[in-house]
Order: structure tokens, then sequence, then C-alpha cells
């Protein structure tokens, strides 16, 4: 029977939005429910590659090698709908047990524009047939800029921690440049997509760390940036904002903003209080109509939220700064972090904390991505975050697919497009709505 200790269903927490009772004999239909209802995830998907290329963002087939269709079958890849198009696949490839292969096609960039924010196929479709040539599966990249809200029928009584959410670990540190050759560009940046793009393929929850860097007179105006570590990029947190603001604005979606740490700037505590201040003031001025007032509680029902308006989530690392200067400002989000560096050690640490405790009500991210040493990166032992992400990214879906699928609330991932991890969501939400549901019709 699967773990459901992520699945809380805030319906039955919520009437006319006031606290009730959690009776046990619904917990225990909770777990019945959601043990029996299988993920419907792709039995095959396209990513784009995470390793720096002269060509350039490469496309990846993917299967389920375990998987029974796959047997006496054959995987195609097109450049055109093959429903509606009688072209010959580009090329075609045998699904072994490796469940990967990485094409010599390369996946142009998408501009994203509020005139086409939909989820059509782009560019390239994947099939999978038998020897028979019957179709047994079929599937595409594509963007995924109002799955939220679209699910909104079966979605509006479950909370943010009810959901599983696709994140993207340093969001705002981002580079569309793969060779970027230097030793900091290979170490700084995590995302080739920036913080609009990354909202309109899927990614719902956004880590953030910011640096105050003074105004010098005749340089930048922007006091607030985003930083990795210690190193500040050239993207100011208001940029970040505006750019959350649009997506939100062009759509009906939920996003959380997850500012988890303060660095360069807010370590000494008398000019620290300031810092906060004036960076929660910016925020407020940015995006403060939209922002889900902290008395909502992260255990609110969705349609809450989309009958409010209010469909951003801050979270705010500095509880002083959090309790004292806004009523719009959350917890921080408990971020499980390995700190590890390979891909063993990494699962070992999320197979003892992803399903390891309960929540407390808390957004809980699933920090799954690799992180390399001080002295690994001074001798660029790993090749560079795009290695690392490379090394994991395809384990990823295997992993919240099967293992933890029951338990786990925010998956954030470094070069989010070379996994499936936005397809597996929309599957398991959909799975939790139905079983929910089917609570509902016993619960009658």
């Amino acid at each position: 029977m699967g773990q459901v200790k992520a699945f809380s269903l805030s319906a039955f927490r919520y009437e006319n939005f006031t606290m009730s009772v959690f009776p046990p004999l619904l917990l225990s239909l909770v777990i019945l429910h959601t043990a029996s209802a299988a993920v419907t995830g792709p039995l095959i998907f396209l990513t784009v590659s995470s390793l720096p290329s002269s060509d350039h963002r490469l496309v990846e087939i993917n299967w389920v090698p375990e998987d029974e269709a796959m047997r006496d079958a054959i995987i195609h890849l097109y450049d055109a709908d093959p429903d509606h198009n009688t072209s010959i696949p580009l090329m075609s490839v045998q699904p072994g047990s490796r469940g990967y292969f990485r094409t010599r096609y390369r996946f142009p960039e998408v501009v994203f524009t509020e005139a086409n924010l939909t989820d059509a196929c782009l560019h390239y479709w994947v099939r999978l047939t038998g020897y028979d040539r019957k179709v047994r599966a079929t599937n595409c990249l594509r963007g995924r800029p109002k799955w939220m809200y679209e699910s909104r029928g079966a979605l509006s009584n479950l909370s943010l921690t009810d959901l599983m959410l696709p994140g993207t670990h340093n969001a705002g540190s981002y580079s569309a440049d793969a060779s970027a050759g230097t030793l900091m560009a290979k170490y700084l940046y995590t995302q080739e997509e920036d913080v609009w793009s990354q909202l309109v393929w899927g990614v719902r929850h956004l880590d953030l760390r910011v640096a105050y860097r003074r105004r010098v007179r005749g340089e930048e105006e922007e006091e607030f940036w985003i930083t990795h570590s210690t190193f500040r990029t050239d993207l100011p947190v208001r940029e970040v904002a505006r750019q959350v603001r649009r997506f939100l604005l062009a759509t009906r979606e939920i996003v959380v903003m997850d500012f988890h740490r303060f660095v360069s700037g807010f370590r000494d505590r008398r000019s620290a209080r300031q810092r906060h201040r004036e960076l929660v003031t910016l925020l407020e001025e940015e995006l403060g109509d939209l922002m889900i007032p902290a008395g909502f509680t992260s255990s609110a029902p969705l349609r809450l939220l989309w009958d409010t308006g209010r469909r951003l989530y801050v979270g705010y690392a500095d509880e002083g700064a959090r309790t004292r200067l806004s009523s719009r400002l959350f917890p921080a989000v408990r971020h499980l972090w390995a700190d590890a560096d390979t891909v063993k050690d990494l699962k070992s640490f999320l197979n003892r904390s992803v399903c390891g405790g309960a929540r407390s009500g808390r957004l809980t991210s699933a920090m799954a991505q690799l992180t390399p040493t001080t002295s690994g990166v001074l001798f660029n032992v790993y090749g560079g975050l795009r290695q690392m992400a490379d090394q994991v990214n395809r384990k990823i879906g295997e992993w919240f697919r099967d293992e933890w699928n029951d338990c786990a609330n925010i998956v954030a991932t470094d070069y989010f497009l070379g996994n499936n991890m936005v397809e597996l969501a929309v599957a398991t939400n959909a799975k939790r709505a139905a079983a929910l549901k089917r609570i509902e019709e016993t619960m009658r």
C-alpha cells in the first residue's frame, strides 16, 4: 500500500472556510483510495538534454522500460503530428532497458507571449507502436501554461499542500547560453529558461535567493539581486517579480515564490532589519494585489484562491521579518536538501525524507538536484551543473512516479526541461483529485 502523508485533503478540513475535525474513518478512506489509484503517467515522453552542446538543446526520447507495452515495440520520433501527417519518422529506436536515447535533433528556443499560451505540441512528437504497427502511445513536447486552472473542477477542493508541484531550484539563476565555458558560469546557472518561460512550461514553484548591493551613483538602480550561494547574478528581484506578475495576469494559475535565503547585505543584524523592510516593500508594490493573505493558511482550498483572485503564495525565510512586516508572507517552504554530489546519496536521502514524516501543514520541497563540493568546483571535477543535472534528471521521474508518488509535495530540479516532472505532476494531481471524488461519493 502506498504512503499518503502528503495527501491531507483540505476539502474536509474546510467547511465555510473554518476548521473541522478530520475523522479517523476518513483518514483510512484516504489511504485506501489513494493506494488503489495508479498514476496515469506517460509511457513515453520527450525531454531536452541538460548537457552543454555545440548543437544546443538536443531532444531526448524516454520510456518506461519495464512496462508491458514495450514488448515487441518500437518508438518513432517525428517533426510533424503523426495523427495528421503521413511523414516518415525522423528516426526510430527499440525500447531497451536503459529507458532513454539522446537524439541528434535540436530543440529550438520557444518564445512564449500572451498570444501563444497554449498546450499545443511544439516541434517534436514521439509514438510507440507494436510490430503490428498498432499505436500504443503518443506524446510530444508542450508547454503547460494553464494546467491548474484547466483542472479546477477536480482540484478546487485540494490545497497547495495536497498537490504535487513542479519547481525549479535557484529559479532566477538562468542563462540560455548552453556553451558558457567559464568556471563560474558552469556552476552559477541552474536553469536555461527565464522565469516567465519556466511558468509557461508548467513550473509552479520558484526557489529564490536574494543578495543586497548598495546603489552606486551612475550605475545600476536596483539594490536587490538574485544570487546563487554568494555569487550574484545580473537579475534584479524586481524583474523576477514582474515576470511572475505578467504570468499571473495572463492566466488564472497559482504560483509559489519561495524566498529561501538572504545572503550578502543581510548578515549584519542591525542593517538586515532595514534591508528586509525595503525588500518586502518592493514585493508588495509589485505583487501585493495578487499575494495570498497568510491568514488563509497553507491549507486553504484552491477554490478560495481562485474566488478571491489571490493566487501568489510568497514564502519568506526570515521569520522575524515575515511576522513583523507583512500579513501576506507565509513561513518558508521546508526544503529537503541532501547536500549530495552523487545520485546514490541523493536518492538515499530523499528515500528517507520525502515520505519520512508528517508535514505539519507547511509546503515542503524535495530538492532533487546534485550539489557540488567547494573543492569539486575549484577543480571542476563535475564538469558543471549541467553535467550534474544530466546524471539525475532521468532518474527523477522514475523515483517520483514509482516510489514517492503519494508523498511528494514540491519537487524542485535543475534544468527542468531535462525531466518530465511537469507532466508527472499533472497526472499525479489528477489521481489525487480522483481519490478525493471517490471519498466524497463514499461519504454521501
